[in-house]
């Protein structure tokens, strides 16, 4: 498994307000708010403030002089609380167009934001909808967010984490590098529309977590992927993503892409669809070092139907495990199954096993081989119970070592 990564450090920024609120309580009604000047947020609430603000218009045109003061500490978002500040706000618009202006964000243990019926346009590079670092929370309902440009996440968390809950909203990203969803603290969502046009619909960097319930969900390179790029902004390895209902898919590449790290991905009752054919993939790539930067994928599937292969390389590992009359029609390569008694795997390719459970012939008739041969690692453990023997499976192919 890889090494942890460093801790990151990051100077503070100098952050500032063209309307600020720094104590007692404040509330506006159709209340225009509006900064033109480079890194500089149209509402800053900190400390002991709290500002109520309905239907207000927000709008900002400077950019940024720190791309990363306004990913760690919120430099030049259009709506900022940091240091304990509160924010409540009940409709109205929010739009950002210069770049690192993001449109809400939360920076410090305490600062919270809450935005609902609000319809958020962040069309700057690196210019995310709604985020938070460092522990501030932000919470989403009934609202929109469009972002445009590269880097520009719809939600997004960075250094520090944060915590984000989003309800009954949509989600959708044009630029390179922009997924809908991207964690380095906890994400969590319900009925969730996202379309990522150029990126993966979820990313998930180190040990953090994203966990959707009734959402659609649409990747365009890679559904999901859980990775660690070791720059430090998100501590840890060993990703969740866990979705309960609804649909989730890959225009191309794989489903779920695990990459330098490990991973646990949970999937019940999901619709899944991956064009290229691949459901999961666990590999080598760009970040790490090589020969120990490889994915290590620990998928739970109950009551899915999934069409697609489990493919990891020779530095990764996939042990999946399918229950409540799950399906897996697919190959798998250098993967390792648990086929519970109501569910089945109908292989499309020849495969190579990692691992077969549970231990018995049972499990064997939970196979449907269509005429391929399966092979097997007969010195690994986890495969001891086959005795390094030749098996008939139905269908006409066979379960052989290696």
């Amino acid at each position: 498994m890889p090494a942890p990564p460093p801790d990151g450090g990051a100077r503070k920024a100098e952050l500032k307000g063209a309307y600020t609120l720094s104590s007692d309580t404040a509330s506006t009604d159709n209340g225009l708010f509006i900064s033109d000047k480079q890194d500089t947020s149209a509402v800053w609430v900190k400390r002991k403030g709290y500002l109520h603000l309905y239907n207000p218009e927000v709008k900002t045109t400077g950019s940024t002089s720190s791309n990363e003061g306004s990913s760690f500490f919120g430099l030049n978002a259009a709506i900022l609380a940091s240091e304990g500040g509160k924010i409540n706000i009940q409709k109205g618009s929010v739009l950002s167009s210069g770049s690192g202006a993001n449109g809400l964000f939360a920076t410090d243990k305490g600062s919270v934001i809450v935005a609902k019926g609000v319809a958020i346009c962040a069309t700057g590079e690196g210019a995310h909808g709604i985020m938070a670092s460092n522990g501030g929370v932000v919470t989403l309902e009934r609202s929109s967010i469009y972002t445009r440009d590269a880097h520009a996440a719809a939600i997004a968390t960075d250094r520090g984490g944060g915590i984000i809950t989003a309800s009954n909203s949509k989600l959708v990203t044009k630029g390179e590098g922009s997924p809908a969803l991207y964690s380095t603290g906890a994400l969590t969502g319900t009925n969730l529309y996202g379309d990522a046009e150029n990126s993966e619909a979820i990313v998930i960097e180190g040990k953090n977590s994203v966990v959707l319930e009734d959402s659609a969900m649409i990747g365009r390179k890679n559904g999901a992927m859980i990775y660690q790029s070791f720059s430090g902004d998100a501590q840890g390895i060993g990703g969740l993503l866990s979705m309960t209902g609804g649909i989730f898919t890959a225009v191309t590449g794989a489903l779920i892409y695990v990459t330098n790290s490990s991973a646990e991905v949970i999937l019940n009752k999901v619709a899944l669809q991956s064009a290229s054919g691949i459901l999961a993939q666990a590999r080598a790539d760009r970040w790490g070092r090589p020969g120990e930067n490889g994915g290590h994928l620990d998928l739970k599937v109950a009551q899915v139907d999934m069409a697609g292969d489990l493919i990891a390389d020779g530095v990764s590992s996939i042990a999946a495990s399918l229950k409540q009359k799950t399906t897996l029609k697919g190959k798998v390569v250098n993967a390792s199954l648990s086929i519970d008694p109501s569910s089945q795997w109908i292989v499309t390719g020849p495969s190579f096993l990692n691992g077969l459970a549970p231990a018995g012939k049972e499990t064997l008739r939970r196979i449907k081989s269509n005429g391929f041969c399966i092979t097997y690692d007969e010195a690994l453990d986890s495969n001891q119970w086959l005795g390094g023997k030749q098996y008939a499976l139905q269908g006409g192919g066979v379960l052989m070592p290696k």
